[in-house]
């Protein structure tokens, strides 16, 4: 009875993305909802990412300003 962790860990490695990814959307098999979904994903993600690019140029500005 050795193998039985390790028979756990890979039931449970293998069982725990199936169901992270077992949304609604996703297992109702919506083609046409799921694109909206994904348009939408990416309409709230990019404000994020463009935010998180102007506060790193602003912050190499100001470190490249310090130096004399």
């Amino acid at each position: 009875m050795a193998h039985q962790p390790t028979l756990k860990v890979l039931l449970l490695a293998t069982l725990v993305p199936t169901v992270a990814l077992a949304c609604p959307n996703c297992a109702s098999g919506n083609d046409r909802l799921r694109n909206v979904l994904t348009l939408v994903a990416i309409f709230m993600t990019v404000p994020f990412l463009l935010v998180g690019a102007v506060i790193r140029a602003i912050r190499k500005a100001q470190a490249g300003s310090n130096q004399p």
